[in-house]
């Protein structure tokens, strides 16, 4: 990756970050297309750059921040998101960051989904501040779906909301909040554990897309909030759907091999797993007493008829079956 790589990148992250169309599903796309390898590093810079575009909504909302009530209401909402996210990330980056299919799929899916969702549901004037803290939790289960590349995390948290009776610019406005701490502990989380791995050349892409994200996410909230009070969702649910078929015939369709590498790749992940896991060395198993008489105790379902322990019972007395 070069400078322009980075620069590229971190445009598409601030354009798409807001917008229900999945930044992460556009890094993955935009770097293919940029030839570049879905390597450890990638994976990060993809998912550090987002701070940029996050840290445009704290330059924008700074002060709706500093409400209490709001913060507690944007705990709840992150929570689900939190404990399923912390539980099942590494396996999902590791197995399905980076898989073009994955991505196209849920672009699909998601854009046929939102264009139904659009036709049916009426708008609604439920405002922020009516949200309780049940539905702030229902809408954070909803933003966890997002953790598949592609989904788009605004909506899955848009139509959440929407379903709530919430109108598109609450929504939209508590999707951008809700951002601020679910892409602050992912983007924490990973280049934590990533950090001694980078190079100095490293930090300074990871700044240059840092800097393009932010500031082109300034421009992309504000143009979001001003198109949907009188637009709706439909619009991106049909960009989806031709990007992600334009994806389908010219990416997809020339690289057959990418579900075995990433059955590969998730086998791999779970070995790795499972080894961590055993808690006795290497021999114990085989030290253990080749034979050993236990008694056992058994249901009286089944009604069987187990010889005691030899030991249990004075020798002259004669074996008897112990049932339970």
């Amino acid at each position: 990756m070069n400078i322009v790589d980075a620069l590229i990148l971190g445009v598409v992250e601030g354009i798409s970050e807001f917008l229900p169309i999945s930044s992460t599903g556009h890094l993955i796309l935009a770097s293919n297309l940029l030839g570049l390898p879905q390597t450890e590093l990638l994976k990060t810079f993809e998912i550090a750059i987002q701070l940029g575009a996050i840290l445009a909504v704290v330059a924008l909302y700074w002060k709706r921040l500093l409400d209490v009530v709001l913060l507690k209401k944007l705990a709840v909402a992150f929570a689900p998101t939190a404990l399923i996210g912390f539980t099942v990330y590494p396996f999902f980056k590791a197995s399905l960051n980076g898989n073009m299919q994955v991505v196209v799929w849920a672009l699909l899916i998601g854009g046929i989904a939102l264009i139904a969702f659009d036709y049916w549901k009426r708008e609604e004037s439920g405002s922020i501040e009516e949200l309780s803290y049940m539905q702030c939790a229902l809408i954070g289960l909803c933003q966890s779906v997002a953790i598949i590349p592609g989904v788009s995390r605004s909506a899955a948290t848009i139509i959440g909301g929407e379903l709530l009776g919430m109108s598109r610019a609450a929504v939209v406005e508590f999707s951008f909040l809700l951002a601020v701490p679910t892409m602050l502990a992912a983007t924490a989380y990973d280049v934590l554990k990533q950090a001694d791995t980078f190079s100095r050349s490293d930090f300074g892409l990871l700044g240059v897309g840092f800097i393009a994200a932010f500031v082109v996410a300034l421009v992309s909230i504000r143009w979001l909030l001003a198109f949907v009070r009188t637009h709706g969702f439909a619009v991106f649910g049909a960009y989806r759907i031709v990007l992600a078929l334009a994806f389908m015939v010219l990416v997809v369709k020339t690289t057959p091999h990418t579900c075995e590498g990433v059955r590969a790749a998730a086998a791999a992940r779970l070995q790795d797993f499972s080894s961590t896991k055993n808690p006795y060395p290497s021999g114990y198993v085989a030290s253990l007493p080749k034979k050993k008489n236990y008694r056992v105790r058994i249901s009286r379902r089944f009604q069987s008829h187990v010889p005691a322990h030899p030991n249990t019972m004075p020798s002259s007395a004669p074996t008897q079956t112990s049932l339970t």
